[in-house]
């Protein structure tokens, strides 16, 4: 639904709100397969509010209806005194053993907590099973899981209490190990991945979701991870920058080596389009592919220099870790790169000031921790 909220009649809202409601009606706990048609067709019903639901925009009549459809069941004021068991529908499906079905779930009920309202609502009335169920997903084997997983959880992160903020730190040692995992998988493959997208392959849990990419392939699954697992410890350092200081060594070594291979990424990309021509050149050897789309590169380093900043400042023993003559050069370096032509043609004019500008303020936080004093801020 689009436009003012105040432009459309209430009753017309609740309509809208109380047919997604009766499509989540469907319990994924119990119905393991879809063995009859009825089943099929409450399932198929489910799947498409869980796909209506991930879609809705950011304007204030969608919001509403997401905080309505949260509190359908669970008001009363007209609604019903019952519970609202499509809410237990809903966060049971992250839990099933389809991992298509699983991340459709994941996806909806990121986009409920894009609704600082709704979602901590939803947190009232579902938090529990609904960071265990998240929890587990981000610590399973499924790259689809573990990346939808931390979507969420990047947003919760934003809008939790104090309780729920306790439980969410003891994530920050899953993440980073996720970030060296990414990039231990990219150096030994030598596959470039795409940014972010929502197209899922059916698969169980256990099993790696790779079906539609072959070796040398975009891999947006590793994409999705790589990127949420970022947001996630971008919002958690907003929310208490001394959170990360529990496993600040691996994580600054992390996103360290994230930086130097996007560097290296944005020296080969220039390479490529100033010997395009050349049909012997060797920069397109599998060895040296790209870490990510040129899509995805301005958003990573926005993240990992961010998150890098934000450790400088807030983690005493981060800076000396970091303040090495080859930190610095490699930094100083990135930043003249993105002076050249070459640069300025593969990412947009806003891209590349933004990077810039991020990049001397990580220079300046290195060079005023170093010294006992200044201050830098990104956000």
């Amino acid at each position: 639904m689009d436009g003012d909220c105040t432009a459309i009649p209430l009753e017309e809202l609740h309509e809208y709100v109380a047919s997604l409601v009766q499509s989540l009606q469907w319990d994924p706990s119990e119905s393991t397969s879809a063995s009859n048609e009825l089943s099929r067709s409450l399932q198929d019903d489910f799947v498409e509010a869980l796909t209506e639901i991930s879609a809705l925009p950011s304007e204030s009549i969608d919001m509403e209806v997401r905080r309505l459809l949260v509190d359908f069941g669970n008001e009363g004021d007209g609604f019903a005194s019952r519970s609202a068991p499509h809410l237990d529908n809903l966060v049971a499906a992250l839990s099933c053993r389809d991992v298509l079905l699983k991340c459709k779930a994941a996806n909806a009920i990121g986009s409920i907590c894009t609704s600082r309202v709704a979602g901590q609502r939803l947190l009232e009335l579902k938090g529990d099973a609904l960071l265990q169920s998240l929890i587990k997903m981000a610590t399973c084997k499924n790259t689809w899981a573990q990346g939808d997983a931390f979507f969420v959880l990047g947003w919760i992160v934003v809008i939790a209490d104090e309780e729920i903020l306790n439980r969410l730190r003891r994530l920050v040692h899953t993440a980073t190990r996720l970030l060296h995992k990414s990039l231990m998988q990219s150096t030994s493959s030598g596959s470039s991945s795409r940014a972010p997208k929502k197209r899922r392959a059916r698969c169980e849990d256990g099993e790696s979701a790779d079906d539609g990419a072959q070796d040398g392939e975009p891999s947006e699954e590793e994409a999705n991870r790589r990127i949420y697992c970022l947001v996630f410890l971008l919002n958690l350092s907003h929310r208490d920058p001394a959170a990360l200081e529990g496993a600040w060594e691996p994580l600054v070594s992390a996103l360290s080596a994230l930086l130097r291979r996007l560097a290296r990424d944005l020296s080969l990309r220039m390479a490529m389009r100033s010997s395009r021509e050349d049909s012997n050149d060797s920069v397109n050897d599998q060895d040296d592919s790209p870490l990510c789309d040129a899509t995805e590169w301005p958003e990573l380093l926005r993240l990992t220099v961010t998150i890098l900043c934000s450790l400088v400042l807030h983690v005493d023993a981060a800076a000396p870790k970091m303040s090495d003559a080859e930190m610095f050069a490699e930094l100083q370096n990135l930043r003249l790169d993105l002076d050249r032509e070459e640069a300025q043609m593969i990412f947009e004019a806003d891209d590349v000031v933004d990077a810039q500008e991020r990049l001397q303020a990580l220079l300046e936080a290195l060079a005023s921790r170093d010294h006992g004093h200044g201050d830098a801020r990104l956000t």
